[in-house]
């Protein structure tokens, strides 16, 4: 069932971006210059004609990737940094426990009221 679920929300999604970019294309279809220095403010730089939903369409796909390199990088760097543990924990010899230790429990206190 869960799954079921899954599959439906990622559908759902996927119409509801699906129909967003092609609103996005039909409206923003001027074109429009792309200059690759944008701190050349005085002089016309090489610049690239294109649509501007491609230049939106363009910027969304380097965010998500820059984002996919970066949690990758990160999940590299904590396996690394664990020592070549692989992830998985390392089991101890000795078991841990919060409770008192059995024999502080059982030794019998002397009696102070006499």
């Amino acid at each position: 069932m869960a799954a079921f679920i899954f599959r439906t929300c990622a559908r759902l999604v996927f119409l509801i971006t699906a129909a967003l970019l092609i609103s996005l294309a039909v409206k923003n279809r001027q074109m429009v210059s792309f200059y690759f220095n944008p701190l050349n403010l005085t002089e016309n730089g090489p610049a690239l004609e294109v649509p501007l939903f491609l230049l939106l369409v363009g910027a969304v796909m380097l965010g998500v990737l820059l984002g996919i390199f970066s949690l990758g990088l990160d999940r590299f760097l904590r396996r690394r940094s664990a020592g070549g543990s692989n992830g998985a924990p390392v089991a101890s010899a000795v078991p841990s426990s919060d409770l008192p230790e059995r024999d502080g429990v059982l030794k019998k206190t002397p009696d102070t009221k006499s």
